[in-house]
């Protein structure tokens, strides 16, 4: 029909077995460069889709009614340094919670912008609250540890450069 037979097929093959292996290497290229870009897309779009699922998990976290409940009586209670006390545990509840978040934030599974651009001034209204027993336990625990609630302490301090 065309006038080729196998045999010169075969024949052409091997006398341009150069560029067809050049030519067949960068349709090869191009291929793996266009997934690879695919792929890109497709982390990013993951990156997003982790972004919005974290910022909602805190957002679920921080407005719970024991959580807004929590950081409404820490407001409203007089500080006492004492295990046990009132403003003891409502500190140690909300630290905690903020302590958590901190942790999600340096760990890259939260965007910190979101989550200071949202919650900042509430960030760092908790902290000053909850500083006192903070600084309390740091000293005066068992073990004294200089870093305890240190993650809440570096999201108030990031928080205080936006916020101002």
């Amino acid at each position: 029909m065309f006038g080729y037979t196998l045999a010169t097929v075969f024949d052409w093959l091997d006398q341009h077995n150069g560029s067809v292996l050049a030519g067949a290497t960068v349709l090869l290229v191009l291929v793996t460069l266009y997934y690879a870009g695919k792929t890109r897309e497709a982390n990013k779009l993951t990156r997003e889709v982790m972004d919005r699922s974290g910022l909602i998990e805190v957002s679920r976290l921080l407005q719970s009614d024991d959580v807004v409940g929590a950081r409404g009586k820490l407001f409203g209670t007089p500080v006492e340094l004492e295990r046990g006390s009132r403003y003891f545990q409502i500190a140690e509840t909300v630290a905690r919670n903020f302590q958590t978040i901190g942790y999600l934030v340096e760990n890259d599974l939260i965007p910190r912008d979101l989550v200071l651009s949202n919650w900042g001034h509430t960030v760092i209204d908790a902290y000053e609250h909850a500083r006192p027993m903070i600084e309390y336990r740091r000293t005066n625990d068992e073990r004294p540890d200089p870093d305890l609630f240190g993650a809440f302490e570096r999201l108030h301090d990031a928080a205080l450069k936006i916020e101002g």
